[in-house]
């Protein structure tokens, strides 16, 4: 594995963690469109780490999402509840942060936090995994 590569996804992986913690302290200060937003993209950037090892991007967030059930969510490698947890976070956050009716209960945003927490967990597994196996 080309050390660049192994340096790029540990950086995705790390800002996952990094923005989990940021929703997190959103969702305590009952700030729901930005937990789900800081969710998403906690999410996005760990599927984003395991991309990288793949050698696989995308400029675009349906881009992502569809290369992330091609390569990991198709194969097994991760569940197919990841894959559906990521698009309804990228769905929740598109609505929160451009639906100026939208209302967000608590139990949405702990759901969403809960589903990208447990997505980073298995991706950093899989990632260690592909870095390491």
């Amino acid at each position: 594995m080309n050390e660049g590569v192994a340096e790029r996804a540990g950086r995705f992986i790390d800002l996952a963690e990094e923005v989990l913690a940021d929703a997190r302290a959103a969702h305590e200060r009952d700030s729901r469109r930005t937990s789900l937003n800081r969710s998403y993209y906690a999410a996005f950037y760990a599927v984003s780490a395991l991309l990288t090892v793949r050698g696989l991007h995308s400029s675009k967030h349906r881009g992502v999402l569809s290369l992330f059930d091609r390569e990991f969510v198709l194969t097994g490698e991760m569940s197919r509840e990841h894959g559906r947890a990521l698009h309804r976070l990228f769905e929740k956050r598109s609505e929160a942060d451009y639906d100026i009716y939208g209302s967000f209960d608590s139990n949405e945003v702990s759901d969403a936090l809960n589903s990208a927490s447990a997505l980073i967990a298995d991706a950093r597994d899989v990632l260690e995994r592909l870095l390491n196996g």
